[in-house]
């Protein structure tokens, strides 16, 4: 009887992300029988063209039988038999190359090479992009509850040191075993498109369960995208058996029984979903109800595919003999030991306690290895030569074993200022600060500190214990960042009725009442406009503790001779039906439709023929998203925070069928926040922040390859090229010896790189590129606090951030037509659209008009007027 052999899960935090990791269960290619249903059939000759092919598929298959610390009682027979002949059916049905399948068998399966294998098929250097990963185990497992109640899974080793019928104690699990959030955490680095893991034992049954893909969703869906699921030989609280009748596990005898069956098919392709549901009911019935097959889906987006290969003829296990063979030839063996009662084993196969004779039916001479087990002592193995119709004799002195050495213990101290905060260890309560721990073991290991206390932030850190030494750790605690509360400013204006701008974006007119939820005392830079007077500035404060108000009294314009050329020509199209004014506008390619971002960062879909809403998409809190300058995709941006490090999650949704999208993940440094991105020319560039500086990610979104990159100051604004070979940013100095600066990446690798200063300047928003690529036009200017003091329009050359002109009237809108052709915008008049030379600046004409927003190409605008969000046409008349 095999013993209980439970493997417990838990869902890995970021890789809730990140490739955020989850395990997953293979789709396999192979044939079944015609009891089989929902099966895929495909034919090598009409494979779908673009579906991708594994470049190389790895293993790694441990079978454990003996384990020199547990009681003989619980040693297994077939585990090592049930490994052997998974790699078999692994190389000779199913494609894998026998130099990429690590087997590991009873000694050579200590902890020790166990993650030194799964750490190989993590390696970028063996492993690529498109290959896949199987993990099969035959051995002993167990579930262990730990000191919060919760319940952690461990596989345990040829060398491990624990109790299995008492598994109250966690200790000696953490010291000598393997806990499966290990195994997730070592395999999470892998760049294999699918990973699957199979384990003939018992499994807790506490895994979280995501969507899994519609049953007429594609083939191709199936291929092209990640899957991480597990399959288990038994439910929690259960033992899998194993049988002499067949010499396997139950479990994994159906299950190789299976596998062979369908490998007779070249033509088939099955899920493991298919295959577990085939296997179940005969476990359940061999195993008398005593073992049921456990099933887990964690992430099912993607499957992966096996596909029968290989020429070697498929045998079919033989069903056991009924009557023993005759044996007509036997040679008998003869052991003795000293001291008697040792477990005699003959070439792997336990035979016997000492003394002994056996008998073996041979037609010819034949070398085995015996061998002579007993707790407590050494083991010792002989080779000896059995001969038809002959007796070998065999002697065993065994040997005592060395008392094991004593575990050391390492000393941990915890400080804090204040002190009294909640200390957890791995999770786990410990104490209050100041605080004393021990840890019993023999190896140096790592902790993970955590500090809770009200009123502060909790703060995590790591550290190192050696035995015998004490290591210390102190924490300054921070306290908890204020609530914000709600302040106001009332701006009014004489006369009435005048455009309010705060901090350069329209709000309403006059009267106008600001709120905002704020911490502390900030200021506003706010303008008011009305046509025929000239508009003004002034800097505003929001106090939660006294409510604030503005007032202007404005002067009347002196005549302005009219512009002689319009420069542009807008056509009306439509009026949208729009309350209030966009934070950010995007037109589609063809300009059938907009898309209006609100101050609630909702983003509203318009028909732009009719001026009417046809759907609206919320961005959360937690989430930036972003509509790409194709119109293909909806982005969904989040940022997960692991071990110091910050990364991007990105879901690439189709836009016109949300059920289909892709994920992928980007490293974002040492960022704590997002503060910009944008989704363009097939490019997705997101800046982040940290307190020492900004990161900038670049993500292809067609393939998922990104770049990183870690500059001091912060980043305010991007923008890429047309043909998506070059990004540019604007970066802002936040302390003494960071110079703001135009930071241009160019090339496939971004690798040439440009950095153009910009001394007058610490704001820098709204970025161009022209058609080109040539020319990049820059909104920039100073801020002093909340009051923009000086303000300006700069375009400079792209190969060589050569400044061509720069204009303090200006902002710039957009490029129009080709890329000499430039519009700007100007408050001359009360608002003036103005078509600029690229190259020189000088004016190709003006019309009076309010800050339009322009579509990437040129060809559409948006324009507030006194009804309302008219959508135009818009034409060069130069």
């Amino acid at each position: 009887m095999k013993r209980a052999k439970e493997v417990r899960v838990k869902q890995f935090g970021l890789t809730a992300f990140l490739r955020v990791l989850l395990l997953s269960l293979s789709l396999f290619v192979a044939v079944g029988d015609a009891q089989q249903s929902k099966d895929l059939v495909m034919a090598r000759s009409v494979e779908t063209p673009g579906l991708p092919v594994y470049t190389g598929s790895h293993a790694l298959i441990v079978g454990i039988n003996k384990y020199p610390n547990l009681p003989k009682e619980v040693q297994l027979k077939y585990a090592v038999n049930d490994a052997k002949e998974m790699r078999d059916v692994l190389v000779d049905y199913y494609g894998f190359a026998e130099s990429d399948v690590i087997i590991l068998l009873d000694d050579k399966a200590t902890l020790a090479n166990i993650r030194t294998a799964l750490d190989q098929l993590a390696s970028r250097e063996s492993v690529k992009s498109d290959d896949r990963i199987l993990v099969y185990f035959s051995g002993h497992g167990q579930t262990v509850r730990d000191k919060s109640g919760n319940d952690r899974g461990f596989l345990i080793p040829s060398d491990g040191r624990v109790k299995l019928e008492d598994p109250s104690d966690i200790t000696p699990y953490e010291q000598t075993c393997l806990p499966m959030q290990e195994v997730w955490n070592r395999l999470d680095p892998s760049p294999a498109k699918h990973i699957a893991v199979i384990a003939d034992a018992c499994f807790s049954g506490l895994l979280t369960r995501p969507r899994a893909l519609d049953a007429d969703e594609s083939l191709s869906a199936y291929l092209t995208m990640s899957a991480r699921q597990a399959i288990s030989a038994g439910g929690r609280g259960q033992k899998t058996w194993e049988t002499d009748e067949y010499k396997h596990g139950v479990f994994t005898y159906n299950l190789l029984n299976e596998l062979r069956n369908r490998a007779k098919d070249k033509q088939r392709v099955f899920s493991m979903i298919d295959l577990f549901a085939s296997i179940q009911d005969p476990v359940v019935r061999m195993s008398k109800g005593r073992q049921i097959p456990q099933y887990s889906p964690f992430f099912t987006e993607g499957q992966m595919l096996f596909f029968a290969s290989g020429n070697k003829p498929v045998v079919a296990p033989k069903p056991p003999d009924d009557k023993p063979p005759v044996k007509t030839n036997p040679a008998k063996l003869t052991v003795k030991c000293d001291p008697q009662g040792a477990t005699i084993l003959v070439d792997g196969e336990e035979i016997g306690t000492a003394p002994l004779s056996h008998e073996f039916d041979l037609e010819k001479n034949k070398k085995v290895k015996v061998r002579a087990e007993m707790d407590g002592y050494e083991p010792m193995e002989k080779q000896v030569d059995l001969k038809p119709k002959k007796e070998a004799k065999v002697d065993f002195k065994l040997k005592k074993k060395k008392e094991p050495e004593k575990p050391k213990q390492a000393f941990l101290k915890v400080t804090s200022f204040p002190s009294g905060a909640k200390v957890f260890v791995n999770g786990d309560e410990a104490g209050t600060t100041p605080f004393s721990g021990t840890y019993e073991g023999n190896d140096k290991r790592k902790l993970s500190v955590r500090l809770e206390l009200a009123g502060f932030e909790p703060q995590t850190k790591d550290v190192e214990v050696v035995p015998t030494k004490e290591s210390t750790l102190h924490f300054d605690l921070v306290k908890e960042p204020e609530k914000p509360r709600k302040a106001t400013l009332t701006i009014t204006s004489e006369p009435t009725g005048a455009r309010v701008f705060v901090d350069g974006i329209e709000v309403g007119k006059t009267p106008y009442t600001v709120e905002k939820e704020i911490v502390g005392v900030s200021t506003l830079a706010v303008k008011v406009a009305l046509t025929g007077y000239q508009s003004e500035e002034q800097t505003g404060t929001l106090d939660p503790n006294q409510p604030g108000t503005l007032a202007f009294k404005l002067k009347k314009n002196a005549v302005v001779v009219p512009p002689v050329s319009a420069g542009v020509r807008f056509g009306v199209r439509s009026k949208l039906a729009f309350n209030g004014t966009p934070v950010n506008v995007q037109f589609s390619p063809d300009g059938s439709k907009l898309a209006l971002t609100d101050r609630d960062n909702t983003i509203h879909i318009f028909d732009s023929a009719t001026g009417t809403e046809i759907r609206a998409v919320k961005e959360s809190e937690s989430q930036f998203v972003r509509l790409s300058s194709d119109w293909k995709s909806l982005i969904f941006i989040s940022v997960y925070f692991s071990q110091g490090r910050s990364y991007a999650s990105v879901l690439a949704q189709d836009f016109d069928n949300p059920k289909s999208g892709r994920g992928f993940a980007a490293p974002l440094g040492s960022a704590t926040a997002v503060n910009y991105a944008v989704a363009q020319n097939g490019v997705l560039v997101l800046c982040g922040q940290s307190p020492d500086g900004a990161s900038i990610a670049i993500v292809n979104l067609a393939t998922g390859k990104s770049d990183a990159f870690a500059i001091g100051g912060k980043l305010q604004g991007a923008t890429v090229s047309a043909d998506g070979q070059s990004v540019a940013v604007f970066r802002d100095a936040v302390a003494a010896g960071i110079e703001t600066n135009l930071l241009l990446m160019r090339g496939a690798n971004r690798d040439d790189q440009q950095r153009i200063p910009i001394s007058d300047s610490n704001v820098g928003q709204h970025l161009y590129f022209s058609p080109d690529g040539d020319v990049v036009a820059l909104n920039s200017g100073r801020r002093n606090g909340a009051t923009q003091t000086q303000k300006g329009l700069k375009v400079f050359q792209a190969n060589n951030g050569k400044l061509r002109f720069a204009s303090n009237k200006h902002v710039a809108i957009g490029f129009v037509g080709d890329s000499r052709k430039l519009m700007a915008w100007s408050e001359a008049q009360g608002g003036t659209v103005e078509l600029l030379d690229a190259v020189t600046g000088a004016s190709l004409g003006a019309q009076k008009s309010a800050r339009p927003w322009l579509s990437e190409n040129g060809r559409w605008a948006l324009i507030p007027t006194a009804n309302g969000l008219q959508f135009v046409s818009v034409e060069a008349l130069r």
